[in-house]
């Protein structure tokens, strides 16, 4: 079993050089996970009730990790701190040996049990087995996620134990395992604590939120990636030309960034406008 594991970017430079992979060393005391959607209600004259949904959907997770007492890990989260403190972003696995997330190749609709994924297209070392808990998302404005079980695995193709709830069109489909997550930031309004308290540097607890960023985890796993990080590699060092870009091209994502409107951006144009908006955020100074 392998230790929860933080993978970020403390600046910037070639990817082998710059990952710092955090690892806690022990079992997480506590780990929630929930759906955030950002509605305004309303309702009219005549009494009718409407909604509007603002932000793309998203799944923010909680991490406790109660009175440990590793001085050296607690040294490297309070560099993680800072790191995201200031806007920066990280990955996280819950598990380290069973982290695994790509992206759906085909079309999924309701009732499917097949998805023809691009492999494991993350810095998380796992792979996915039978039995295991797969998480299916969508990162366009519907944003519909749920959580079902892998009946059989056969290269980078999936079989389900259960049919899919939703029908996912139009977007890019994130497939991972449960618990892991590659990219998150810490929310300013989330900031409220210390995300590291201590007793008299005796042991520390560990008790930080974080949500995920959809947009960028989808153009990061592209060639596009590069024009993120200024280098000739995508987020896993891969160099850029031999990862396809067909799982994006035709998908739409994300909020507006650098005057693009609404969500009609395709991810291949908009990695340019994430390129200013979120360089310095994933580690770029």
């Amino acid at each position: 079993m392998g230790s929860p594991t933080f993978y970020w970017y403390p600046d910037g430079g070639t990817i082998a050089a710059s990952r710092e992979d955090t690892s806690l060393g022990e079992t997480l005391t506590s780990l929630e996970e929930w759906h955030v959607v950002e509605r305004e209600d309303a309702v009219g004259l005549s009494g009718r009730q409407g909604c509007t949904v603002v932000g793309m959907p998203r799944t923010a997770v909680r991490l406790t990790l109660e009175r440990f007492t590793d001085a050296s890990v607690a040294r490297q989260l309070y560099a993680l701190e800072s790191h995201l403190a200031r806007g920066g972003m990280c990955g996280f696995a819950a598990d380290a040996d069973d982290g695994w997330c790509g992206y759906a190749e085909n079309t999924l609709d309701r009732g499917d049990t097949i998805i023809q994924t691009t492999g494991n297209l993350w810095y998380f070392g796992g792979s996915l087995a039978a039995s295991d808990q797969l998480v299916v998302q969508g990162m366009g404005p519907e944003g519909n996620r749920e959580i079902t079980t892998i009946q059989s695995v056969s290269g980078d193709l999936i079989t389900l134990s259960s049919a899919l709830k939703f029908t996912y069109a139009d977007q890019v489909v994130m497939v991972r395992a449960r618990d892991c997550w590659p990219v998150l930031y810490w929310p300013a309004s989330r900031q409220g604590s210390p995300a590291l308290s201590t007793v008299r540097r005796m042991h520390w607890t560990l008790d930080l939120t974080l949500e995920e960023d959809l947009a960028v985890a989808a153009v990061l796993a592209s060639d596009d990636s590069s024009q993120l990080l200024g280098t000739t590699t995508n987020l896993r060092g891969v160099p850029v030309g031999s990862v396809s870009t067909s799982i994006l091209s035709g998908a739409t994502v994300g909020p507006a960034i650098g005057g693009q409107s609404d969500l009609a951006v395709s991810p291949v144009a908009y990695a340019g406008n994430l390129a200013s908006s979120y360089a310095v955020r994933f580690g770029r100074r």
